[in-house]
């Protein structure tokens, strides 16, 4: 591992820390901010999720029950490495996630697009997600959407 990618896991897991959003209570207005990105994006999963050093945190969800998962098993650690939505349109066709997609409690999801969770400071803490069965692509709308909850979300944390 890089000298860049440990400091960077170190402020995340800094920022992490300091918002308290792992085992928190429920939030309803980030459960709000979720539902909207699922209709939205029209999709039947959307979750908001922090990478933590070991292990990915649901904090919202629509659709699943988990409330943490292991890395890797959401593109959620690619995802928190740009400044954009990241989108996986065909996961079965994803070196990282070939020849069966994302799978999800038992489920094998194609589509992928997630927005990262990017603190005032800079900091990529997480990422508002949405998960889709079919292969597709997000609209420009719809991306764009995704990025403005994405805001609204650390705004809420």
């Amino acid at each position: 591992m890089n000298a860049l990618m440990v400091k960077d896991e170190a402020l995340r897991i800094e920022a992490l820390q300091q918002y308290e959003v792992l085992n928190s209570a429920p939030d309803p207005v980030l459960d709000d901010l979720t539902q909207l990105a699922a209709q939205i994006c029209e999709t039947p999963i959307a979750a908001v999720s922090f990478v933590g050093s070991d292990r990915i945190w649901i904090r919202s969800r629509i659709g699943m029950d988990s409330l943490e998962l292991s890395l890797g098993s959401l593109p959620c650690e690619t995802t928190i490495l740009g400044d954009t939505v990241y989108e996986i349109q065909d996961a079965r066709k994803d070196p990282d996630y070939a020849p069966d997609g994302i799978f999800l409690e038992g489920r094998a999801y194609r589509f992928y697009a997630g927005a990262p969770l990017t603190t005032p400071g800079g900091v990529n803490i997480g990422a508002l997600l949405v998960l889709d069965r079919p292969a597709r692509v997000l609209t420009p709308a719809q991306s764009s959407a995704l990025s403005i909850l994405s805001r609204q979300v650390i705004n809420r944390l």
